[in-house]
């Protein structure tokens, strides 16, 4: 109710409810009472726990309780979800088609999956240092087991640990997925200069240690894409990722010419403990 609809006497009349009960220190619950006393409550109590105590601490702390308490020299895993995020409205069909494929062929009972392998080694916690690879795996002969593809890149990047947190970060010039078509024809889809950030954090059991919720984000040019072949539905013919992705859709300068040439593409990922040869 606005103030101006309020007649004069009604407002005098409260005013001096108001006087005669703000000495009550009492339980009585009337309205004046409750206009006189629950501001002044909200203002000393509410903001400070609310600044001391909510969500940005808690989540630092938890981060830091799930770290592994003493790290190994190394740590390899594998991929176990990946689904692009932050695209934007007009491309949220064509990247839920993406991760539809993506989360169907990341099974490694298939045949031919997609696998995607993470190495660290030479890790220095004291230092927060370690040496980072990433990239298109294979299946090996021994069930659990896997190697590098031929076409990831064979450099380790230099890359940082928090120790506290688990979180790692790198930036990998040259990263690459590969896909099997049906006919059994490899399809290289290379994102570049993909930064990698995972948080390493241990089971509540002590024990292995995963990443879950890890990010990559880099872009692949029209060329590129253009080379790039991927099946959308089985039977029919594999189409050009860059059909797929739309030219018209381009949003990145990679080679800063004054023209978009790439697309930008984010992702998140999770992984678990795995052997590489």
């Amino acid at each position: 109710m606005s103030l101006k609809n309020v007649s004069p006497l009604l407002i005098s009349l409260t005013a001096l409810a108001l006087i005669a009960c703000g000495g009550n220190n009492g339980d009585d619950n009337n309205a004046s009472d409750n206009n006189s006393t629950t501001t002044p409550a909200n203002n000393t109590t509410t903001t400070p726990p609310n600044n001391t105590t909510t969500t940005t601490p808690p989540n630092n702390t938890t981060s830091a309780s799930n770290a592994p308490e003493s790290y190994e020299s190394d740590y390899q895993l594998i991929f176990t979800r990946m689904e692009f995020v932050n695209f934007e409205s007009k491309s949220a069909a064509t990247y839920k088609l993406l991760n539809r494929l993506i989360k169907a062929n990341l099974d490694p009972a298939l045949e031919t999956p997609i696998i995607v392998l993470i190495d660290y080694k030479d890790i220095d916690a004291e230092a927060g240092t370690l040496k980072l690879r990433s990239g298109a795996g294979l299946k090996t002969s021994t069930e659990g087991e896997y190697e590098w593809d031929p076409e990831t890149s064979k450099t380790y990047a230099d890359s940082t640990l928090d120790a506290q947190s688990g979180e790692t970060a790198g930036l990998l010039s040259d990263f690459v997925f590969v896909a099997t078509l049906d006919n059994g024809e490899k399809v290289d889809i290379p994102i570049n200069d993909l930064q990698f950030s995972g948080t390493l954090q241990q089971a509540e059991d002590a024990g292995e240690v995963m990443i879950k919720e890890g990010t990559i984000k880099g872009y692949i040019t029209v060329e590129q894409a253009r080379d790039a072949k991927i099946e959308v539905t089985k039977g029919n013919p594999p189409i050009q990722l860059s059909a797929l992705l739309k030219e018209e859709d381009v949003n990145f300068d990679s080679d800063e010419d004054g023209t978009n040439d790439s697309w930008t593409l984010e992702a998140e990922f999770d992984a678990q403990p795995t052997i590489i040869d």
